[in-house]
């Protein structure tokens, strides 16, 4: 696993559109379970997981909601730059799934200021783009 500590969700999203030039990938925001919209970033949320693996479990078994999976393009993920406000507050993760898998590949959990990425050949390639990777988790997490 490579860990990256980043912060900021806008930093967030461009790994994942650096991330998404690398593999074709199905992009997937999965909200907070008290998130109420209806839509977010002009996709509709639904209850229907696909047996798509959340980023987050919670204890009390609660399933959360999440948005309809979209062709992930780093072009549609530098537009989610714009709604930034919308997403931290609704949005636990989003989440990177390459095409037909139901495990994801990468995701951002921006409220842990975490992104995760399973393929560790990719650990240059994100150096290389200016993100801190490392494949030894921080204690915190």
């Amino acid at each position: 696993m490579i860990y990256i500590q980043e912060s900021g969700l806008k930093r967030q999203l461009e790994l994942l559109a650096l991330l998404s030039e690398v593999e074709v990938c199905e992009l997937v925001i999965w909200l907070y379970p008290e998130s109420k919209i209806k839509h977010l970033a002009g996709i509709l949320i639904l209850n229907d997981h696909e047996n798509l693996v959340a980023i987050t479990t919670y204890e009390d078994g609660t399933k959360p909601r999440r948005t309809s999976s979209l062709l992930a393009t780093s072009n549609f993920m530098l537009t989610l730059k714009s709604f930034a406000s919308k997403l931290k507050c609704n949005s636990d993760s989003i989440a990177l799934y390459p095409e037909g898998d139901k495990e994801w590949s990468a995701c951002a959990v921006g409220h842990e200021g975490m992104c995760l990425v399973r393929n560790e050949s990719l650990l240059s390639k994100i150096q290389s783009a200016g993100f801190s990777a490392s494949l030894t988790a921080p204690p915190w997490w």
